[in-house]
């Protein structure tokens, strides 16, 4: 019965038949998962946990997250050594903070509110995995920061730290301007006091430090997952998604105006690139759109859907679903007039 019900609903959803009603269970199915985990004790994001384990396709993740940091922020592995890193999420495992250490990093520090990583079995097959792919030299930088028995694995914490918390709480870990570093990939969108969490971030980082941030503004299937509108989540009012998003992750819905802004307030030098549209390609097929169709249809969506407080702000940014942004703390002197 249960089946038959779920097919029903999966096929109203794609006629488009009773969009409000629509929206308004996936709201509940989110309110009590947000529920579940504010009353749990260990918290786990569904947006690491939902994919079957594989050791190649991990690897794969690992080594174009540390690909992009360079590439996109313009720095070189020279620009590492000795350095120390703040890891904003590491996701299933440290695999990234390896990839630093390997490139001469001193630290690397991970946190995380959702403690998502991987069971020691798994994450000892990937490590495995990630190490056969080092230099001898690489590896040589790694001797003392994880060590590999038989099907086990150890980590010196002196050099790679992992912290189950949320980041606005590190200001009682660390001094001020304590990281040359602070990193994280598809990270920030999840983190709801994401004022907070900025403003712990630039007291930690150290002057001419560097934070490098992938964020992803899209929906992470809260809605496309039912074939809706990739800008749906738009349409919920603060008091709703609060109620329904606050405590499991989902996305706190700022784009990338936002984080330029701070950027710009707190003197960073910074560049942005665009590396998504705010479309996914399964929606386009879905609808059978092309790329040259994605213009009109957002453009349509914004100005007949949502709410005047976000397209008047952010009309131009819904085009956007995610971008790098590479800013350093500028160590400004104060001149006397």
């Amino acid at each position: 019965m249960r089946k038959i019900l779920s097919k029903i609903f999966h096929w109203l959803i794609k006629l488009s038949i009773l969009s409000n009603t629509v929206n308004y269970f996936i709201v509940k199915k989110y309110h009590k998962l947000n529920i579940e985990n504010l009353k749990g004790e260990k918290i786990k994001t569904p947006w690491v946990c939902m994919n079957k384990f594989d050791i190649d396709t991990s690897v794969i993740y690992i080594n174009q997250v540390y690909n992009d940091y360079i590439e996109n922020s313009g720095l070189k592995t020279e620009n590492l050594i000795g350095k120390e890193i703040l890891e904003i999420g590491p996701g299933e495992n440290f695999g990234v903070a390896l990839k630093f250490l390997a490139s001469g990093a001193r630290k690397v520090v991970c946190v995380d509110k959702f403690n998502s990583l991987l069971d020691n079995e798994k994450q000892f097959k990937v490590y495995s995995n990630l190490l056969s792919q080092f230099t001898s030299e690489e590896r040589d930088l790694l001797k003392d920061v994880i060590s590999l028995n038989s099907e086990n694995f150890s980590i010196n914490e002196n050099r790679l730290r992992f912290i189950n918390n949320s980041v606005e709480q590190l200001v009682s870990y660390f001094e001020p301007q304590h990281f040359d570093f602070i990193i994280s990939r598809a990270v920030l969108e999840h983190v709801y006091k994401i004022d907070e969490a900025l403003k712990t971030m630039d007291v930690l980082l150290k002057k001419n430090g560097y934070m490098l941030h992938e964020v992803d503004f899209r929906d992470h299937g809260i809605f496309t997952n039912y074939n809706l509108h990739p800008l749906t989540m738009h349409e919920i009012n603060e008091e709703k998604w609060n109620v329904m998003a606050s405590n499991f992750g989902a996305p706190n819905r700022k784009m990338m105006g936002y984080y330029q802004t701070f950027f710009h307030k707190n003197n960073y030098n910074y560049d942005t690139i665009i590396v998504k549209l705010h479309i996914t390609d399964e929606y386009l097929k879905l609808k059978q759109l092309s790329q040259k169709d994605i213009s009109e249809t957002l453009n349509l969506w914004i100005n007949h859907r949502l709410t005047k407080r976000y397209w008047s702000n952010f009309e131009s940014e819904m085009f956007i679903g995610a971008a790098f942004f590479s800013a350093q703390k500028q160590n400004l002197i104060n001149v006397i007039p």
